[in-house]
């Protein structure tokens, strides 16, 4: 109950996060000639921190005409965060962290696919790791073990809470009667408000440059588990806070 009437709290912001995004190309390879107005500090600092690279004059000009006519800042972002581009840069950030190596080029383009086709969101390429053999192994190998549940919910605490179990934590999670699949241990610690928590601090040190307080990391941890991780950063890079750093980063 308490979780709901958080979520219904912040009910302004999750509709404010709804938009469609623009399915035109991120890229282009005119240079940047001009100084940048407060649009186009927006804009080249989303190309910062989703892409890694700096955009060219045509994007900014594009974008900031866009914005200029009375596209809301979430839209902008939200093209950011569903182009192939950043979901590819994402897939790859995933195999890194999860299962340790880079991706092969036809897992990369499989992934993508089933992400344009709405088969799985961008958020969920890490979960679907976590659930492979390869992770179930690695989690096995982790605490130099033969593969078991236990080891697994050990690797998932590190990874996903970056922490180690405390106490009796991991003997709740395999007190069920019956054996449980991979995807309700990834899926339920994962989805704890501690896991959304520990994500959203990270966007706040990523995107703001600063530790959330604690009345933003409680709504934003709610919006995260409300409707996802792709929806938080596309708010939080929608802030007017967001929008001022950028003015102070480039100008």
């Amino acid at each position: 109950m308490r979780r709901t009437v958080r979520i219904l709290a912040v009910a302004g912001i999750v509709a404010a996060l709804v938009g469609g995004a623009d399915a035109t190309a991120l890229a282009s390879s005119t240079p940047v000639t001009a100084a940048l107005t407060k649009n186009g500090s927006f804009v080249t600092a989303l190309y910062a921190d989703y892409l890694g690279r700096s955009p060219s004059q045509s994007d900014i000009d594009y974008w900031s005409a866009k914005l200029a006519a009375g596209a809301p800042r979430t839209v902008i972002s939200d093209s950011f965060v569903d182009s192939d581009e950043y979901r590819m840069i994402r897939i790859t950030e995933a195999y890194q962290h999860v299962l340790g190596r880079g991706v092969d080029p036809g897992g990369a383009t499989t992934w993508l696919n089933y992400m344009k086709a709405g088969v799985i969101t961008t958020d969920d390429i890490e979960k679907n790791l976590y659930q492979s053999n390869e992770f179930y192994q690695i989690a096995a190998d982790n605490n130099h073990i033969n593969p078991n549940d236990g080891a697994f919910v050990d690797s998932l605490y590190y990874y996903i809470l970056g922490r180690n179990v405390v106490g009796d934590e991991g003997q709740r999670w395999l007190s069920s009667p019956f054996p449980e699949p991979r995807s309700y241990y990834v899926n339920g610690i994962y989805g704890s408000l501690e896991a959304a928590r520990t994500r959203v601090t990270g966007m706040y040190q990523r995107y703001l440059g600063r530790t959330p307080d604690e009345q933003g990391i409680e709504v934003w941890a709610n919006v995260d588990l409300a409707i996802g991780d792709s929806a938080t950063r596309k708010g939080i890079t929608s802030s007017d806070e967001y929008l001022l750093l950028a003015a102070n980063r480039f100008h």
